[in-house]
């Protein structure tokens, strides 16, 4: 076992720890094993997801939002189910709370995100604040 960067006391020296994710399962695939050890060290790692809030049910969705849960295979309703089910799922395994925000991701944001285009450059100007 490689020794780690961080020594255990200076890792668990704050009485909190807070992970921010802006979606769902970024912190399980990126800190998971550093959140793991907290849990194991005697600490309740947090996850915070900032955009996991479910799309409003009646709001129509845009195309580009549409298309993605086609190639999801999931119905609206089910997407952030299937994903808050995941995230649990995920929390539990490395032992973490999770705590939800209640902002949108990009893509049920109203119809300023159409394309992959949209969402991987400048964030629209509704966005910026």
């Amino acid at each position: 076992m490689e020794t780690p960067l961080i020594a255990d006391d200076v890792l668990v020296a704050p009485a909190e720890h807070l992970f921010l994710s802006p979606h769902y399962d970024d912190i399980a695939l990126s800190a998971g094993s550093t959140v793991h050890r907290l849990a194991t060290l005697g600490r309740r790692p947090e996850t915070i997801i900032l955009f996991g809030s479910e799309p409003d049910p009646d709001a129509t969705l845009s195309p580009f939002a549409s298309a993605m849960h086609a190639g999801w295979g999931l119905a609206a309703s089910d997407v952030i189910a299937r994903r808050r089910a995941e995230e649990e799922q995920a929390a539990r395994a490395i032992g973490a709370n999770v705590r939800l925000l209640p902002f949108h991701d990009a893509i049920y944001r109203g119809h300023i995100y159409l394309s992959d285009d949209d969402l991987f450059s400048t964030p629209a100007a509704a966005d910026q604040g």
